[in-house]
């Protein structure tokens, strides 16, 4: 018997909508499923973070192995998060693991490619590593992700300069100087490439800027001086080499006090000069430069007496060097001593072995003494030190007789 019709209908409305139902049953199934996993990682995130900073702070306070174990806590609970990974690394940094601490932060950056802390780091390691070139791409990574981070910039100048791309330094660094208007380090950094370059002139604004910026800072004022002084300015480093050494602090730092005499020399104040000298030797007996530097300024004032006890002193607290033994021979030179002084003057030619002057020295002695065929060898040995100078040229031919070949220069 044929079925009737409207039941026919009603089995295919019931059909559709058990299969309607049974798709949502399986849609809202997986929305479910999605749910759960969304908010399960929001809260390992959230929990990972947490004790991410828990494991910052311990980093902070120098409790490398408190940090540790949070961190493995949290990468148990959250191993993507990049942060564990890079914290993790500077701590391998901090304990000298280098090769630890690059294989985290690789591994941060792998999760992060656009964290700019993570480049930075690396860059940290390859220079530990003293690989130049990787940490200067890696430093320039950072940069260019937060370009507004001046620790970056500085890293990136500064591996510049390792890299002997000095000019690359400064241009970065003197491109940035109006953004970082406020910057004591950035002025100084600019200043102290212009002094590797010797361009000390260019520095002392810079200089001048940070100085002025941090007027309690006392070592940038020490770069100034230096800056002043070799650029010319002797005053004004005068000025400031005073001032710095009138804290306590400095007050017997024996390189800014000679620094000081340096300049009453080139101002001709040679009395001041040996005051500041005497006050080096009696607070340092042992410095042999020191000695040095006051047997000149009494040589310079014909302070024969004080030349010739700085002089010894030189030789006996500095006998590598050939100035203690050039000035005692002066001394007994100006005495009427000349066969004394020849023999000091001959010394100071084998310490010095490529310096004419000591030779040349001896020469004049020797001819002095009436030893005119020794002042000959001696000028003849000044000029295979220095074949063009015409100095020696004259002197071996006033020395020479009529009959001897003179060389040709």
């Amino acid at each position: 018997m044929p079925r009737h019709p409207s039941i026919l209908k009603t089995a295919l409305i019931l059909t559709t909508v058990v299969a309607m139902t049974t798709g949502c049953a399986g849609k809202t199934k997986e929305k479910h499923a999605e749910w759960v996993s969304a908010a399960d990682q929001r809260w390992k995130s959230m929990r990972s973070g947490l004790l991410l900073n828990v494991a910052q702070q311990r980093f902070d306070s120098g409790d490398l192995d408190a940090a540790e174990k949070t961190l493995r806590e949290a990468m148990e609970v959250d191993a993507a998060n990049p942060g564990l990974h890079l914290l993790a690394g500077r701590v391998s940094i901090e304990r000298g693991k280098l090769e630890r601490a690059f294989g985290r932060i690789s591994h941060a950056i792998s999760l992060a490619p656009d964290m700019p802390s993570a480049h930075y780091f690396l860059g940290i390691v390859h220079q530990r590593w003293n690989q130049h070139e990787p940490a200067l791409a890696a430093y320039r990574a950072a940069y260019d992700l937060q370009p507004d981070n001046l620790s970056y910039l500085l890293a990136t100048a500064e591996t510049y300069v390792a890299l002997e791309r000095s000019s690359e330094a400064l241009e970065l660094l003197t491109s940035r100087a109006d953004y970082f208007a406020e910057s004591v380090g950035l002025r100084a950094a600019i200043g102290q490439v212009h002094m590797m370059r010797n361009e000390f002139a260019q520095a002392v604004p810079w200089l001048r800027q940070a100085s002025l910026m941090a007027p309690d800072d006392l070592t940038l004022q020490e770069d100034l001086a230096t800056a002043q002084y070799a650029s010319g300015d002797t005053l004004e480093a005068v000025r400031l080499l005073r001032r710095i050494t009138s804290h306590p602090e400095f007050a017997n730092r024996s390189d800014l006090l000679i620094a000081l005499g340096r300049c009453h020399e080139k101002l001709g104040q040679w009395g001041q000069a040996e005051l500041i000298y005497r006050k080096v030797t009696r607070e340092n007996p042992s410095d042999g430069g020191a000695w040095i530097r006051l047997a000149e300024a009494a040589m310079a004032q014909n302070d024969l007496d004080t030349t010739a006890m700085a002089a010894h002193r030189a030789i006996k607290t500095a006998a590598h060097r050939p100035e203690g033994y050039l000035l005692l021979g002066l001394v007994w030179q100006q005495k009427g001593q000349p066969q004394r002084a020849a023999g000091l003057f001959e010394q100071a030619s084998k310490i010095a072995p490529d310096d004419a002057a000591p030779l040349i020295l001896q020469g004049l002695a020797m001819e002095k003494s009436g030893r005119r065929a020794d002042a000959v060898a001696a000028y003849r040995q000044a000029l295979s030190r220095q074949p063009e100078d015409e100095r020696i040229l004259q002197l071996l031919a006033n020395a020479s007789s009529d009959e001897e070949t003179l060389p040709q220069p």
